[in-house]
């Protein structure tokens, strides 16, 4: 079996914070991508290798994600494996990063 393997990267920018991660498991096929997000869902790879997990992950960070006004989206995903899902959140005024910042003026 070969070894999973994640990369994670997060961009801030003035409106919206992005966090990305892609693994090189075995992707998503185009026929499964949109179901993906929905609790319990798994795919036929996960589904055939035993693969642990429930299927609820991604249903929990996307309704996380738009609670907060934000959203996760299948960025990329290839049949010889991989996929890259990207999880977006907007920037608030005021919010922990800008309080900190405050506290350290003089």
């Amino acid at each position: 079996m070969p070894t999973r393997r994640r990369r994670t990267s997060l961009a801030v920018g003035r409106r919206q914070v992005a966090v990305e991660v892609t693994d090189n498991g075995p992707g998503i096929p185009e026929d499964e991508r949109r179901r993906v997000f929905g609790a319990f869902e798994r795919g036929r790879a996960a589904v055939e290798t035993r693969a642990a997990g429930s299927g609820l992950g991604l249903a929990i960070v996307r309704g996380i994600a738009r609670s907060h006004r934000g959203q996760l989206e299948l960025v990329a995903s290839s049949p010889e494996g991989g996929s890259c899902f990207r999880l977006t959140l907007p920037r608030r005024r005021g919010g922990a990063a800008e309080t900190a910042k405050a506290a350290e003026r003089p």
